[in-house]
Parts: structure tokens; sequence; C-alpha cells
């Protein structure tokens, strides 16, 4: 039936139907949100473990080094530096899952290392990190 059969109301309906979506469109865009917060959910994890290894460092260096150093007091170093050591692996092997997960290039993942040699560094990194995640995720993931 063309729109001169069915008479004015129904042709003025047809022209106002609102078409839906596809499936397909919708069901990517989900996949792609999804996908953000994942991200955004391992790089939070990243943001944490960052902050527990830079606090170790920095209790090592404060702490422990002129303990052992200053005041020949070896116990602050034979405490905190089995600490620092599995923290630092725990944020590299961090730093490996979120750049494999992410497709961040070899000098990314590097620099990400070696961020966590400098003291504070790997705060500004997580920071860096985490900001980058929340400009580019849309309002409602983070």
């Amino acid at each position: 039936m063309s729109d001169q059969q069915r008479g004015p109301a129904d042709a003025s309906r047809s022209k106002n139907r609102v078409k839906k979506p596809s499936t397909l469109l919708t069901v990517n865009t989900l996949a792609e949100q999804v996908c953000r917060a994942e991200h955004a959910a391992q790089v939070r994890k990243m943001e944490v473990i960052a902050f527990f290894e830079g606090t170790t460092l920095l209790l090592l260096l404060a702490l422990g080094l002129p303990l052992k150093y200053v005041f020949g007091w070896p116990v602050g170093v034979q405490a905190m530096g089995p600490i620092h050591g599995i923290a630092f692996l725990f944020y590299v092997w961090t730093v490996v899952q979120t750049a494999a997960e992410a497709n961040w290039g070899r000098a990314e993942t590097l620099r990400e290392i070696l961020l966590a040699f400098i003291p504070f560094g790997a705060f500004a990194s997580a920071r860096s990190k985490a900001r980058t995640v929340a400009d580019s995720s849309p309002s409602g993931v983070q």
C-alpha cells in the first residue's frame, strides 16, 4: 500500500516513525564501554600498586638506609628491603599486564618501569595514567 492509498493520517505516521538503532551498533557500543571500564579498572589497580611501591621505596630510603649507615642498625633495611622488592616486582608485573591490555609501545612500558626507580616517580606515573584514562573515558565510565 503506498502513501497515497493510506490516507493523510497514515502517511504522517510513517514519516514521523523513529528508526531504532541497529542491535549490532548497540552491542558494539556496550562492548566499547565494557572495555573502557576494564581498562580504567586495570589502570586504577596500577595506580594503587604504584602508590604502595613508591611508599615502600621512600620508607626504605628515608628510614632503612639512615638506620643502617648512620646508626649502624641493619634492621630497617632487613625489614623494608624484601617488602620493597616484592612491591617492585608486583608493580612491574602490573605494568606489563596493563601495557599488554592497552597495547602500549615498548617505550611507554619501559618509561613506566624506569619511573619506579626514581623516588616519587611511581606516584607521578600513576597519576598521569589515571588522568589519561579519565580524559579518554566518557563521563559515565571512570
